[in-house]
């Protein structure tokens, strides 16, 4: 995940056309089987669903504050579980729009 967004992040920041391989396949989130099952509920699953609506609003319009809205929706879920990427995810963050 975090490798195809850091590509988004660098094809959108140079105003190029993002291809549909890097905004697909996500949706798995909701069924993979998660390293702690015991830690996973139904908080996980509403941040994975608000997730996934970001990434919606983003392919149906791709600009940079959809991206970072996107940004955002990580940053969230990772307050609550795995709080250890969350440095790295602000740092894919795009310049001049909302802050994460």
């Amino acid at each position: 995940m975090y490798a195809n967004m850091k590509e988004v992040n660098l094809l959108l920041d140079s105003g190029e056309v993002i291809p549909d391989s890097l905004l697909i396949g996500y949706e798995s989130m909701l069924t993979d089987q998660p390293t702690n099952p015991d830690e996973i509920g139904p908080q996980f699953y509403g941040f994975a669903e608000g997730w996934l609506n970001e990434l919606k609003t983003l392919k149906e319009k791709t600009n940079k504050q959809n991206y970072n809205a996107l940004m955002n929706a990580c940053v969230h879920c990772h307050q609550s579980f795995c709080p250890g990427p969350i440095k790295k995810i602000k740092k894919l963050k795009l310049v001049g729009e909302i802050e994460i």
